[in-house]
C-alpha cells in the first residue's frame, strides 16, 4: 500500500500546555516514566492520575503510614488511578500489547519512520506535535455460544435490496432475517484488532454472499464456519464467498436461501502473511480464517417459498438460544442543580426489567404526590433506555431549585419497592458532569439556542488527534467494491484515487460507540457504508475530529475557525465569541440539525463544494446503527423538523405533528430510543422541500460515523 507523503494533520492549537487544574504536560521522553509521560502540578502537589503505577502505590503507602502531607485525592481521581492500573496490568506478558505510537508507524515515500522529536506539519512556535494516546478498548470475556434470529427491519431490508441490485443479482430479496451472535461478533472483532496491529490501520470490510444447503445454515450462524469441512479450494485454502449473488445461487442446489456475511480484509495474496485472496476473475473472496467472517443475514431470493427443512424452519421461527442477562440499577448520584428554576427534569436510575408503561406511571405518581399544586396535564414523562434506564420530564410550569432538591429525599414506589432516586435539572448545571452525554458526546455542547446543555464538558477527545491517508490499490477487493458502487450512479466520473483514512483516536471513539450500542441493545450493531459530500476546504478538520452535527449558529467571517469557508453553520462550540447569531431555516436541514449521508454517490456529489480545481473529494463513511427510524412521508411544513437536534430530543407524538406519513406510520412511542434516521426516497411521489426523491440518512452523534475512505474524482 502506497503511503502519501506528508498528509497528516497537526495537533490542535488549543490546550497544548493547559488544563483546568493548572497542570503542565511534558512530552514523552523529557521526564518519562513507565507510562511515557509525567504530569506535574504546581507546588509539589499529588501527581496526576497518569503517573506510573509504582508512584501511585508509593503515594498510597505513604498516606497509610501518615508520611504524605498532601490532601487525599478525590474519589474521581482514585477511580481513575485504579482504571489506569488495570490498563497497565493488561500489558504484562501474556496479554495483548497496545500498538506502537501512531507517529512511529507513519511512512511516506522514500522516508524513514518519523522521529519522536520531529515537528508535525505546520504551526506556530507554540505548537508541538503530540503522540497519539492509545485508547485501550476494554475487552470483555468471550460470550457463551448462542444466536438470536429475527426478521430484518425495513431499513435493513432496503439496504439488502440495494446490495443485491448493485451486485447484479437476478430477481430480488423477498425476505430477510437478521442474525445476532455475540460470540461470533466477539471473535470477529478480536480478529479485526489483530489485523489492525499487523497492517497498521483498521482492516477493510465488505459483504459477501454464501450459498449452501438449507440444513447447514443454522449450524453456520450458531458456530461459525468450520475450516474442517472445506472442499474444492480451487483458488486457495479458505472460506469462499461471492461478490455476485448469482454465483452463490448455484451453490444452494436449487434452494431459495443464502447468507450475507461481513468479511475482514487485511493483506491480499497467497503468501504466508496474507489473510485473504481476491480472485478477480470469478470474483470470489477467499478468507483464510473463519474468524474473519461474521454471518449477518439469511435472505430468501425466490418468489414462492419452498418446503423448508426442519433446521431452517426452526431458525426462521423466532429462534433464540442466547442467555438472558440481568441489568443492574446504578446507585443514586447527588443532585447538583444550580439554576433558580427549571421546566424539565432528569429522573434516574430506574429498574430496566420493568416496562416503559409501568415506569412512566410510577414516575408520574411520584411527581403528583410530591407536587400537588401542579396539575396532571402539566406533567409529561418519557422513559429513556440507554446504557441505563432513566426518565425525562417536561413541565408546563417551572419548579424552584428547592422543590427539585426535596424530591431527592421523597420515597419513590417502583412497582411495589420503595426507595429514593435522583431528580435533577434536565438542562444541566455549570460544574456538573454532563447528564446528556451519549458515548462521550453531548449534542448540546455546540448548541446555544436549540436545546443547549449547561453542564461542564471536557475538552474534545480528538484534540491533538493525527490522521493519515494511504492509497488503495485500485485492483484490490475493497477498491473494486467502492468503484462499482460509486460508478453505478456516477458513470461519467473519472476516479483518480481511493485513499484509506487513518485516525486512531477517532477510531477508538467509533469503537466505543459500537460497544455502547452493543450493551444498550444486546446485539452487534449493523455497519452501513454511506457517502458524505461536503465543503472540501474542511476535510482536514473532518479527518481530525470526525463529522459533527451542525450547530445552531451562523458562522462569523471574523471567526478564525469557521469564517471565510462558505459554510451554512458554525464549526465552533457555543463558547465561540464570534459565532453568536442564530442560524435560521433557509431551505436547509430539512430533517434536523444532523449529519446527512446517502447511499448513492450522485446524491452526495450535489453537496461537494469548493473542490481543488477539477478534483473533487467525497468521503465514504462507516455508520453504526442498531435501531434505525424509517420515515416515509412529507413534512407538514418546510421548517417542521429543522430544529430537531437529535432523536433523543423528540417526545412521544412529536413526529406525527411534523410529518404526514405515506403508508403505515412507524411506532411513535419510542422514537428517541432509536439511533439513526432513515428517510425513504419517494421517487416521483416526492414533493420539493417536503420530502426526498432518493433515500438518505441522518445521524446525530459524530462517533457513530467513521470517515473510512476518500474518493478523488473529476467530472
Amino acid at each position: 500500500m502506497k503511503r502519501e507523503p506528508k498528509t497528516k494533520q497537526q495537533a490542535s492549537r488549543f490546550g497544548s500546555l493547559s488544563g483546568t487544574s493548572g497542570a503542565v504536560s511534558l512530552r514523552p521522553g523529557s521526564l518519562s516514566g513507565p507510562s511515557g509521560a509525567v504530569c506535574l502540578r504546581p507546588g509539589g502537589q499529588r501527581p496526576l492520575p497518569n503517573t506510573s503505577k509504582a508512584e501511585r502505590q508509593d503515594w498510597r503507602r505513604r498516606e497509610e503510614e501518615g508520611d504524605a502531607k498532601q490532601t487525599p485525592a478525590p474519589p474521581s481521581e482514585r477511580q481513575d488511578w485504579r482504571r489506569r492500573e488495570e490498563d497497565e496490568d493488561s500489558t504484562r506478558p501474556g496479554k495483548r500489547e497496545p500498538p506502537a505510537p501512531f507517529a512511529n508507524t507513519l511512512k511516506s515515500d522514500g522516508q524513514d519512520r518519523r522521529r519522536k522529536d520531529e515537528p508535525w506539519g505546520r504551526g506556530s512556535c507554540h505548537e508541538e506535535r503530540r503522540d497519539r494516546q492509545y485508547i485501550k478498548t476494554i475487552e470483555s470475556d468471550e460470550p457463551a455460544e448462542g444466536v438470536r434470529i429475527v426478521p430484518a427491519s425495513s431499513t435493513e431490508h432496503a439496504q439488502l435490496c440495494k446490495l443485491w441490485s448493485e451486485r447484479g443479482g437476478k430477481g430480488k430479496v423477498r425476505e430477510a432475517w437478521a442474525v445476532h451472535n455475540p460470540r461470533l461478533a466477539w471473535i470477529y472483532n478480536k480478529r479485526r484488532r489483530e489485523l489492525a496491529d499487523i497492517i497498521s490501520r483498521d482492516p477493510d470490510e465488505l459483504e459477501g454472499f454464501h450459498g449452501s444447503l438449507q440444513d447447514n445454515y443454522l449450524s453456520i450462524v450458531t458456530k461459525g464456519f468450520d475450516s474442517g469441512r472445506r472442499c474444492g479450494q480451487v483458488y486457495g485454502a479458505g472460506e469462499y464467498f461471492a461478490k455476485s449473488p448469482n454465483v452463490s445461487r448455484d451453490y444452494t442446489r436449487g434452494g431459495q436461501y443464502m447468507l450475507v456475511c461481513r468479511l475482514l480484509l487485511g493483506t491480499n495474496g497467497d503468501g504466508p502473511d496474507a489473510d485473504h485472496i481476491w480472485a478477480a476473475g470469478p470474483q470470489y473472496y477467499v478468507m483464510s480464517q473463519p474468524s474473519q467472517v461474521l454471518p449477518q443475514y439469511i435472505i430468501r431470493f425466490k418468489k414462492k417459498p419452498s418446503e423448508l427443512c426442519e433446521t431452517l424452519r426452526t431458525a426462521l421461527s423466532g429462534y433464540n438460544s442466547l442467555e438472558q442477562k440481568q441489568q443492574l440499577v446504578p446507585p443514586n448520584r447527588p443532585s447538583v442543580m444550580s439554576a433558580e428554576s427549571t421546566d424539565a427534569l432528569w429522573v434516574g436510575y430506574l429498574q430496566p426489567s420493568e416496562s416503559d408503561e409501568s415506569l412512566g406511571l410510577a414516575v408520574t405518581h411520584f411527581l403528583q404526590h410530591n407536587l400537588p399544586d401542579i396539575p396532571v396535564a402539566a406533567i409529561k414523562v418519557q422513559v429513556v433506555r440507554g446504557k441505563f434506564t432513566q426518565a425525562k420530564v417536561r413541565l408546563a410550569q417551572t419548579l424552584t431549585r428547592e422543590q427539585v432538591l426535596q424530591l431527592n429525599d421523597a420515597p419513590f414506589d417502583e412497582c411495589g419497592q420503595q426507595r429514593t432516586l435522583t431528580v435533577d435539572d434536565l438542562h444541566g448545571s455549570p460544574g456538573q458532569k454532563c447528564l446528556r452525554s451519549v458515548a462521550r458526546y453531548c449534542r448540546g455542547q455546540n448548541l446555544r439556542f436549540v436545546n443547549p446543555c449547561n453542564c461542564d464538558h471536557a475538552a474534545s477527545p480528538t484534540e491533538g488527534a493525527l490522521w493519515d491517508l494511504s492509497s488503495l490499490d485500485l485492483r484490490s477487493a475493497k477498491a473494486d467494491e467502492i468503484l462499482l458502487k460509486f460508478k453505478s450512479t456516477m458513470p461519467g466520473a473519472k476516479v483518480l484515487a481511493i485513499k484509506a483514512i487513518r485516525n486512531e483516536s477517532l477510531l477508538a471513539l467509533h469503537e466505543h460507540y459500537r460497544s455502547y450500542l452493543r450493551i444498550k441493545n444486546g446485539c452487534e450493531p449493523t455497519c452501513l457504508e454511506l457517502y458524505h459530500g461536503t465543503n472540501n476546504t474542511i476535510l482536514d478538520r473532518i479527518y481530525t475530529h470526525g463529522i459533527h452535527p451542525p450547530s445552531d449558529r451562523k458562522p462569523s467571517e471574523k471567526c478564525p475557525v469557521s469564517g471565510g469557508k462558505g459554510l451554512c453553520t458554525s464549526l465552533c462550540d457555543k463558547t465561540c465569541k464570534f459565532c453568536v447569531k442564530r442560524h435560521t431555516w433557509c431551505n436547509c436541514h430539512m430533517f434536523g440539525l444532523g449529519v446527512y449521508l446517502a447511499d448513492q454517490a450522485a446524491k452526495s456529489h450535489r453537496y461537494v463544494s469548493r473542490p481543488s480545481g477539477r478534483d473533487h473529494r467525497m468521503v465514504v463513511c462507516s455508520v453504526l446503527t442498531s435501531n434505525a427510524l424509517q420515515i416515509s412521508g412529507h413534512l407538514r411544513t418546510g421548517s417542521a423538523m429543522h430544529d430537531v437536534d437529535s432523536l433523543r430530543s423528540l417526545w412521544d407524538g412529536d413526529l406525527a405533528d411534523m410529518v404526514k406519513f405515506v403508508g403505515p406510520a412507524p411506532p411513535l412511542d419510542k422514537v428517541e430510543q432509536q439511533d439513526l434516521l432513515f428517510l425513504q426516497g419517494l421517487q416521483e411521489k416526492a414533493r420539493p422541500g417536503l420530502s426526498v426523491v432518493n433515500s438518505e440518512y441522518v445521524a446525530f452523534n459524530p462517533y457513530q460515523i467513521m470517515p473510512r475512505y476518500e474518493i478523488v474524482y473529476n467530472i
